[in-house]
């Protein structure tokens, strides 16, 4: 996904209905409309929900069609050595051309959300998806660093369940009754 107007150049799609997590706030009681690339085709969308601690928002675009849904339930983790790929976005200046940057691990830094350390800059590439060898999630590339998509799983379904009005997986368990 590339991007257009106040939100950052790239992000993810989370939902075949056109849920879409990009880093940055977002405020969705803005009334701005953004316009959003996927691929060749341009859609408009808005922010519907927003995480400041986070620091990513949810859009919504507003199409009736169905989209593919990146699966974050399985992600991997990148050891220091580890090749990996970042999937940049594309747009008409790149002749929408797919293309990806092959990187190496050179560390990780600790915190709320683990960050993955590759060997090149990555300043403009916030929002794009980095995938290790086998193809398996690694995480969305965020002011530089990797976001480990292990560590964001949960905030970004919770982030998501708020946005769509479901609930999220940890809320569920908390509705079920239990004896103990």
């Amino acid at each position: 996904v590339t991007s257009t107007g106040t939100t950052p150049p790239a992000g993810v799609v989370l939902t075949t209905k056109g849920h879409v997590l990009v880093p940055g706030v977002i405020k969705s009681d803005q009334d701005s409309r953004i316009t959003v690339l996927i691929g060749e085709s341009e859609f408009v969308a808005r922010a519907v929900k927003t995480d400041e601690s986070l620091g990513m928002s949810i859009l919504k675009l507003d199409a009736d069609e169905t989209f593919e849904a990146l699966d974050i339930s399985q992600g991997a983790d990148l050891a220091v050595g580890e090749w990996a790929l970042v999937v940049r976005p594309t747009d008409e200046d790149l002749d929408y051309q797919k293309i990806s940057n092959l990187t190496v691990c050179q560390g990780e830094r600790a915190g709320r959300h683990r960050r993955f350390l590759l060997n090149q800059s990555l300043s403009s590439s916030t929002g794009a998806l980095v995938v290790n060898l086998n193809g398996q999630v690694v995480g969305i590339v965020d002011r530089g660093t990797v976001l480990a998509i292990n560590d964001l799983r949960e905030d970004v379904q919770r982030l998501l369940a708020d946005a769509t009005g479901k609930s999220s997986p940890e809320a569920d368990k908390q509705r079920k009754g239990w004896f103990g």
